[in-house]
């Protein structure tokens, strides 16, 4: 069983998934309207939108992509830390200054 003070891996909770997942569908759907917003409704207004949600939702997919692995790093060093050989778990001693 994991000791819940210890943070998990972000990249598995289910609000950073689905935190992608609509990062990905927005950008799908800016996509779709830029390529559709003109030729189908006639508006380059909605091209330019469509371009736009799909430019800046790219963007936070791949700062939310940068944040997890970065986290997942962080909490992969602690685990590193507390195991000692054998993956036995150590705790160590604390330093006096």
């Amino acid at each position: 069983m994991s000791d819940p003070q210890q943070p998990s891996d972000p990249r598995q909770e289910p609000i950073y998934r689905a935190i992608l997942a609509i990062l990905i569908a927005s950008v799908l759907a800016g996509a779709l309207l830029t390529l559709a917003g003109e030729p189908l409704f006639g508006s380059p207004a909605l091209a330019d939108a469509g371009l736009g949600l799909a430019v800046v939702c790219g963007l936070l997919y791949w700062v939310f992509r940068i944040l997890g692995k970065r986290a997942s790093a962080r909490v992969g060093r602690r685990a590193a830390r507390r195991t000692g050989p054998g993956g036995k778990h150590f705790k160590h001693k604390e330093r006096e200054d």
